[in-house]
């Protein structure tokens, strides 16, 4: 039997849905970003080298990847009178490329870094890399803070122009109007949201709840909530609420329906780069349980906890206990959370160390 579909809810308010799932999930990845940039007092571009539809084959792949690179060169140069410009979604192995074709304007631009950080302390390659952008003047944007990735393999890099901002949530037209929620629900819904990728260990983690709920450790509901959820096996799905996110007005649905996100991220994909489902379940008013890494730590902790974090599977009843407990209280720490991933919250921490920078 396959988990029971969550119906019968009132819907919340959303934004506007007249536009396709692809536009929707592009919104998503760029949207705070343009936002950003749109409230900034500087003149600051937004540039993509990540096309929308990659084909099947290999050869297509990169020679694809490769052209828009190349596109992203041309941007750049375009862009060249912008006071920043800021890339992302790049392919670390094509950044060479690159910034063969833009470093007279590399001080203009600032490249987004978490996927690159990640990578470099998983392996060595990556590092070179980012050491010829810092030599070359290349600005990097790190999301969340640069304090909490300290050691040998970042030092090496030699940061030396760095933007630090909050991981952006969703475009805000899904959030900002959306109410603190107040108190908790009874049994409470514990999310695990989010595409079944095997570096997420979603599965691991359902299976955990399922212990929890069995043993009566915490009164918590389970919902999944996946854009592939057909890929679960059927059994893993029993006796849990379940919901297919297939575009951003119900992913969006899904987070509003969480009391508690749960997340099960790899250490040697996740332990140096945040989460972008925990930024945006934050935004959404979820608490959320993660493993304890330094990054994602400063994101469930700065500027108000929101959340806490466990060493090992075995762990996550405990996290959802003292976040039961803190939910239970009256203060509210969402919304300092909230207004660093407005639009102008963002531009404000930016702007101050552009300024800096220029």
């Amino acid at each position: 039997m396959p988990g029971a579909p969550m119906d019968g809810e009132p819907q919340s308010k959303q934004p506007p849905t007249d536009r396709d799932p692809v536009a929707d999930q592009r919104e998503h990845a760029l949207g705070a970003l343009w936002e950003m940039a749109a409230a900034s007092r500087y003149d600051v571009a937004v540039l993509s080298t990540n096309p929308d539809a990659i084909p099947s084959s290999r050869l297509r792949e990169v020679s694809g990847a490769a052209w828009m690179h190349l596109k992203g060169a041309a941007g750049i140069i375009t862009a060249r009178k912008s006071d920043a410009i800021v890339l992302t979604k790049f392919k670390t192995p094509l950044l060479p490329l690159l910034m063969l074709l833009t470093f007279p304007w590399a001080k203009q631009v600032f490249m987004v870094v978490h996927h690159t950080i990640q990578q470099a302390f998983g392996s060595a390659w990556p590092r070179p890399v980012l050491w010829l952008a810092a030599r070359l003047g290349y600005g990097l944007l790190v999301f969340e803070s640069t304090e909490a990735l300290r050691c040998a393999p970042l030092d090496s890099i030699g940061l030396r122009r760095v933007i630090e901002i909050p991981e952006p949530g969703p475009h805000s037209s899904w959030w900002d109007t959306e109410p603190i929620p107040q108190g908790v629900r009874d049994p409470a819904i514990v999310g695990v949201v989010g595409e079944r990728r095997a570096e997420k260990g979603t599965d691991a983690l359902i299976c955990e709840l399922k212990a929890i709920q069995q043993r009566g450790d915490a009164a918590i509901d389970i919902l999944v909530a996946a854009r592939n959820l057909h890929e679960y096996p059927g059994e893993l799905l029993e006796g849990v609420l379940t919901m297919e996110t297939s575009d951003m007005s119900s992913y969006c649905e899904a987070l509003r329906r969480c009391d508690i996100v749960a997340i099960n991220h790899s250490e040697d994909r996740y332990r140096h780069r945040t989460s972008g489902v925990l930024a945006d379940a934050i935004v959404f008013g979820c608490h959320v349980v993660a493993p304890d890494y330094p990054v994602f730590r400063y994101q469930l902790t700065t500027p108000t906890r929101v959340g806490a974090t466990f060493t090992s599977l075995a762990g996550v009843g405990a996290a959802i206990a003292s976040v039961l407990d803190a939910r239970g209280g009256k203060a509210d720490p969402f919304t300092p959370q909230r207004q660093r991933r407005l639009p102008a919250g963002m531009a404000a921490e930016f702007d101050a160390q552009l300024e800096s920078l220029l």
